[in-house]
């Protein structure tokens, strides 16, 4: 059963259903699609690999079930991420805060800790909630 907002239900065989696969820079992503009739479904592609997971037998994708990513990959990457992430948005706050002729510009500690963190508490909470469902 697909659910839309404001819409009725929709009973989508299993048989209706076909999965592709692209690459993303925050990981694998997976569409979904329901028969052609329906628009598409971008998903993160751990979902689908936990979907395929409870239900191998009646999943679209031949084969088994892939396995997780070790941790200690996906942690690396997002370390990288959250690295070139902050690193870029702190360059801006910086730069912005200098081009303007303040006589008291801001603390650049604050410019750079501030993203770090932001960015960091997204990534940890992006990573939990991809690791628990």
């Amino acid at each position: 059963m697909l659910f839309a907002a404001f819409q009725r239900p929709i009973l989508v065989p299993w048989e209706a259903i076909t999965v592709t696969r692209q690459p993303h820079f925050l990981g694998e992503k997976a569409i979904l699609q329901f028969g052609g009739i329906w628009p598409e479904l971008k998903v993160d592609a751990a979902l689908v690999d936990a979907l395929w997971r409870r239900l191998p037998e009646q999943w679209p994708e031949m084969g088994p079930p892939p396995e997780r990513p070790p941790a200690a990959t996906t942690w690396g990457r997002l370390i990288l991420i959250w690295a070139l992430g902050s690193a870029a948005v702190s360059t801006v706050f910086i730069a912005m805060t200098r081009l303007t002729e303040s006589a008291h510009p801001p603390p650049i500690v604050p410019l750079i800790a501030f993203p770090a963190i932001v960015l960091g508490l997204n990534l940890l909470l992006w990573q939990f909630r991809r690791r628990h469902f």
